[in-house]
């Protein structure tokens, strides 16, 4: 295998494991960076929130969600996880069906990106009268596509076709199933939040040795 795609926190889990170098980052809407909200149905602090029900919007995040929010906790003074602080944790996988649960009162709060709450929030105006953010992440990078070094493939050659891939059918299809609209090429800023989270959250005793590059 040449091409490996995972979410940051899978690469940055990864680094002591196999030998690869990120190439690409894929983009969900117009960048291949992105904020996670954490939304509940009223005015409130985070404090507010312990017990509570909530649902994450995984679509493909991996950990990130839960690690942004047991991050945003410590943050605040709180050594607990996701886990620990709420009283139950629930993923699904698409925008909706994490937003309208808190919308109709069956979950007290809701984790997913601003692209995707603005989205919803634009067909359906109500879910901002009635819905509020709580919290806001910095930028997280979504989907990125690694070389594995020693590859016969060259990392400047795979750059240009991905970045390509809306111009062919075949193209298209692999860009809907990694959930983007386009792949461009890998920056290390994208990763600069979700190294914090990682680092922030990951026991001492297994952190992986960080590596790679453009």
């Amino acid at each position: 295998i040449d091409l490996f795609a995972m979410n940051p926190d899978v690469y940055l889990d990864s680094l002591s494991d196999i030998e690869i170098t990120p190439i690409l980052a894929a983009v969900p809407d117009s960048s291949p960076i992105e904020r996670l909200l954490l939304i509940a149905r009223k005015p409130q602090m985070l404090s507010d929130l312990k017990g509570s029900r909530l649902i994450i919007d995984n679509s493909g995040r991996g950990s990130t969600p839960q690690r942004w929010i047991t991050y945003y906790l410590r943050n605040a003074g709180r050594d607990e996880t996701a886990a620990e602080f709420f009283d139950s944790v629930e993923e699904v996988r698409t925008e909706s069906r994490a937003l309208l649960p808190v919308y109709f009162g069956k979950k007290d709060a809701a984790i997913l990106s601003k692209n995707d709450y603005d989205a919803m929030c634009a067909l359906n105006p109500q879910l901002h009268d009635r819905l509020h953010i709580v919290g806001r992440s910095n930028p997280v990078a979504s989907t990125i596509i690694c070389l594995r070094r020693g590859s016969r493939f060259h990392a400047s050659d795979l750059i240009l076709a991905g970045e390509k891939l809306l111009e062919n059918p075949n193209g298209r299809q692999l860009l809907k199933l990694l959930g983007a609209t386009k792949l461009v090429a890998f920056k290390e800023e994208y990763l600069l939040f979700d190294r914090e989270i990682h680092n922030r959250t990951t026991p001492a005793k297994g952190r992986k040795r960080e590596g790679g590059g453009n």
